[in-house]
């Protein structure tokens, strides 16, 4: 699930590098909220270059452990990036 706004300020995980997946570039955002419970929202690139336009999905589930919120990040991006239209890539 995505929000329409957020109320925890993401910052690239720690423990979870950039995931490059086929021409995407994936990055779990993670933020810790009151009571030790993580929020989490993921970044997705695509190609490389400086025009290149970035969507953040912002989600709704909570998790004790930042390790499962970057778990659940990743899964997100994946099902987000099968569905994204296919374009071909610019020569």
């Amino acid at each position: 699930m995505i929000l329409a706004a957020s109320t925890h300020c993401p910052s690239p995980a720690a423990d979870a590098a950039p995931l490059q997946v086929g021409r995407y570039l994936v990055t779990p955002l993670i933020g810790r909220l009151a009571g030790g419970w993580f929020a989490g929202s993921v970044s997705i690139r695509p190609g490389c270059g400086r025009a290149t336009p970035e969507r953040v999905l912002r989600l709704t589930r909570l998790f004790r452990s930042s390790g499962e919120a970057v778990a659940h990040a990743h899964a997100e991006a994946l099902r987000w990036i099968r569905g994204a239209p296919q374009r071909p890539l610019a020569a």
